[in-house]
């Protein structure tokens, strides 16, 4: 998700333009009857030994939200 929209939003923008985007994506995959496989990165943290959790997602909570299958690796 990263790469589909770099360049494309500055700030706080960026998670307005991500909520679009999954908004849409949901909305394709219902209408389509079909699955969405989306790759986010985590955030960036701070110590190396942290555990990865839904909180990790970068992006606001929408992402997570509107996913059927969440995996974290």
């Amino acid at each position: 998700m990263q790469f589909l929209l770099s360049n494309q939003a500055e700030g706080f923008q960026i998670f307005s333009l991500q909520e679009r985007l999954v908004s849409e994506l949901r909305k394709l995959a219902t209408e389509l009857n079909i699955h969405i496989a989306l790759i986010i990165h985590p955030k960036k943290l701070d110590a190396d030994d942290s555990k990865l959790s839904i909180g990790s997602i970068f992006g606001t909570a929408k992402v997570t939200q509107e996913a059927d299958n969440v995996y974290i690796i």
